[in-house]
């Protein structure tokens, strides 16, 4: 077989180099096995209304909690567990409330929500539901 240039970036191809020798493959070796080992994201099945609780879970210290999140309001309600029956205002918020629980003696009390909690369904981060941002307007006044 023959070499086939491909275009793409400085940064994607560094990113290529990194995991090819972290796997200890050449850059070929490891395009074709991430390829081959790609599977499609299934479909995450969300119900059409924002305000319909979307089952989750958190795993800390082996020990899962699960939670429904509203999408419409961000809102999270922990469904099980010593703090079953609360709802917080964020993701975050909840995460960090459930990390306390179970570990009281932790000093960081910093746990990102967006990536703490799981949809249920796909075993997929809660990110992936999390709100676009927009950008902020620039005042062009050339």
């Amino acid at each position: 077989m023959g070499t086939v240039l491909l275009p793409i970036t400085e940064a994607t191809y560094a990113l290529i180099t990194y995991g090819a020798r972290l796997a200890g493959v050449s850059e070929d070796e490891f395009l074709r096995l991430a390829v081959m080992s790609y599977q499609p994201v299934p479909a995450t099945d969300l119900p059409d209304d924002p305000w319909t609780p979307v089952p989750v879970h958190g795993t800390y210290l082996s020990q899962r909690t699960n939670g429904e999140f509203v999408r419409a309001t961000t809102r999270l309600t922990v469904t099980s567990g010593a703090l079953s029956g609360t709802t917080y205002p964020n993701p975050t918020a909840a995460s960090r409330a459930v990390v306390h629980a179970i570990n009281p003696a932790r000093r960081s009390g910093h746990t990102d929500g967006w990536r703490f909690w799981r949809i249920s369904s796909t075993g997929r981060p809660l990110a992936d539901l999390r709100p676009h941002r927009r950008a902020r307007p620039t005042n062009n006044t050339s």
